[in-house]
């Protein structure tokens, strides 16, 4: 069975839409900071009617870079809710934010048994580009201010635990 390519999302505004650097505060590069995580915010979209194969699918991913990856320092990984959202996201859309202590750390990610093996195993699940390989959009962020709390990493009263 063929798995169908994907188009880019029409949700997202024209490239250069915001000034560069617009309202940003100069910090020192990502690698000289104490708080440095390389963060990224990867977007992954689900062939129609694959979605709960695909969820579950994710939650071994997610468990598998926790159990292995230890120079993996956060690993999120969200599915789209439409209701409430302006624009209004495909149903379905995967959004990870995940973040490394560097680019190196990353790459070991995206280059490592853990991310591969699982990839060879359900990319049927999502959709591909041209190339037959994952569609994905991803954007490096980082980080300006905020924090997570530690009661973020349990699951809330009657949510599937991802571990």
């Amino acid at each position: 069975m063929a798995v169908p390519r994907a188009e880019p999302p029409s949700a997202l505004g024209p490239p250069g839409s915001v000034a560069p650097g617009a309202g940003r505060r100069s910090l020192p590069p990502i690698s000289e900071r104490w708080d440095a995580v390389f963060s990224i915010v990867a977007k992954w979209w689900i062939v129609p009617g694959r979605e709960d194969d695909a969820v579950t699918a994710l939650a071994t991913l997610a468990s598998a870079v926790e159990q292995h990856e230890p120079f993996t320092t956060m690993y999120l990984i969200h599915t789209a809710i439409v209701e409430g959202s302006r624009p209004p996201p495909p149903p379905n859309e995967v959004v990870f934010v995940s973040g490394w202590p560097d680019r190196a750390a990353f790459e070991q990610h995206l280059d490592g048994p853990v991310f591969k093996g699982w990839i060879a195993e359900h990319l049927d699940l999502f959709l591909t580009d041209d190339s037959g390989g994952l569609f994905v959009t991803g954007e490096f962020i980082d980080r300006q201010a905020g924090f997570v709390r530690p009661s973020a990493e349990q699951p809330a009263a009657g949510e599937p635990s991802w571990a």
